[in-house]
């Protein structure tokens, strides 16, 4: 807001409480929590699950979510019609 190449003080107070307010209606701010802290996980390897044909992947887990071996984690299906293929996870791990 205002000038080009200039810092408009009123118009960026505008802005910053209403990011502020936006961000409190969402509980993002102040002691209001919605949950407790977690201890971070720390991954000491990695391995990728490779498609074996193309089309659109649509994943069924949420990412950092537990799984174990076996359970569908996603579909991939083609823009061009076809079957839907089921992805499993092939060990268990964070997804």
């Amino acid at each position: 807001a205002g000038e080009a190449l200039r810092f408009e003080e009123s118009c960026i107070r505008a802005g910053v409480k209403g990011v502020l307010n936006i961000m409190q209606h969402l509980g993002m701010t102040g002691s209001r929590r919605t949950k407790a802290p977690t201890e971070p996980y720390i991954a000491r390897s990695s391995s990728w699950v490779r498609a074996e044909r193309d089309g659109v992947f649509l994943s069924l887990v949420a990412l950092g979510a537990w799984i174990k071996k076996g359970d569908l984690i996603g579909r991939i299906s083609s823009p061009f019609g076809g079957e839907d293929v089921n992805i499993f996870a092939p060990a268990a791990g964070i997804l």
